[in-house]
């Protein structure tokens, strides 16, 4: 099992992001969204994180945040 890399969802209506850094393949609740959790538009884009928000979700992963 191999952890996918860092990613970004992005609400293309609300501009809401967050980058998420799944610790498996096996993806669990929240480790994903279908739909954006402030404005509930289903409008996301998910692109790869920057260097920068990968550490950072790296970081809050272990961290347990």
């Amino acid at each position: 099992m191999w952890p996918p890399e860092p990613y970004t969802y992005r609400c293309s209506d609300c501009g809401w992001r967050k980058t998420l850094a799944p610790k498996s393949d096996a993806l669990m609740p929240g480790d994903f969204f279908s739909a954006c959790p402030v404005c509930q538009s289903p409008d996301l884009e998910r692109e790869r994180a920057t260097g920068l928000a990968r550490a950072l979700a790296r970081l809050r992963r272990q961290l347990h945040l």
